[in-house]
C-alpha cells in the first residue's frame, strides 16, 4: 500500500506541476519509445512509456469492444520503472491499466514470451484508483523484469476488469535501457 501512495503522490505532483501529461509525454528523439523524468519532492526518477496500441479497444467474450480508460489522471495507461531513494525504492516496476483490475485476477506481463505474474492492490482496498495499478511481486521480481526488458523487444500486458473486459497493451522496449539508466543515474 505504501508503494501505491508514493506512486500516486508522484503522479499527482507531476501532473499538477505540468511535468507530465499522459499520454503526451516528451520522448527522446528518434525511435525511442521510453522517456525519463525526475521530480524533486520526494526525489523520484523514473522511466516510462505508453502503449503502442489504442487504449480504447478491448475484448469481452471474444468480441472487440470500445473501452473508456486512462481518462483520469490518477489512473493512466502507462508503464513505469521508478526510483525513490528516500523510500529505498530502486527499480520498482509498476503498470497503470486505466481501470480497476478484477479482484482475485492476476495481470500478467510477457516480455518476448517470458511471462511474469503481477500483483494488484490488496482485496480490502475500496479505491478504484488503487486497483488500477499492477506491480511486480517485490525487488527480486523487479530485477528479473527489468533484465528481461533490457534484453527484449516487446512487453505485452494482459489484464481484466471486474465486468470481464480484457485488455492487451503492447509496449515497445526500444529506448528502455537508455531511459532506465538515465533515471537510475539521476537518483543515485
Amino acid at each position: 500500500m505504501q508503494k501505491l501512495i508514493v506512486l500516486i503522490s508522484v503522479l499527482w505532483s507531476l501532473i499538477i506541476t505540468g511535468l507530465i501529461v499522459l499520454p503526451n509525454v516528451a520522448f527522446s528523439e528518434g525511435a525511442n519509445k521510453w522517456a525519463s523524468q525526475i521530480i524533486e519532492k520526494p526525489k523520484t526518477c523514473y522511466a516510462l512509456s505508453i502503449p503502442e496500441n489504442p487504449i480504447d479497444i478491448g475484448t469481452r467474450n471474444g468480441r472487440k469492444i470500445k473501452l473508456n480508460r486512462g481518462n483520469d489522471d490518477s489512473t493512466p495507461v502507462a508503464f513505469f520503472v521508478q526510483f525513490v531513494p528516500s523510500q529505498k525504492i530502486f527499480s520498482e516496476v509498476s503498470i497503470g491499466l486505466g481501470y480497476p483490475i478484477k479482484r482475485g485476477s492476476a495481470p500478467e506481463i510477457s516480455i518476448d514470451g517470458k511471462k511474469f505474474k503481477l500483483g494488484i492492490a490488496p482485496p480490502d482496498s475500496k479505491s478504484d484508483a488503487d486497483r488500477a495499478w499492477a506491480w511486480a511481486g517485490g525487488p527480486e521480481q523487479d530485477k528479473k523484469i527489468v533484465k528481461a526488458m533490457q534484453l527484449g523487444q516487446k512487453a505485452t500486458v494482459y489484464a481484466q476488469s471486474p465486468s470481464g473486459k480484457k485488455t492487451v497493451d503492447t509496449y515497445s522496449l526500444i529506448g528502455f535501457t537508455a531511459a532506465y539508466k538515465k533515471a537510475q543515474n539521476n537518483c543515485k
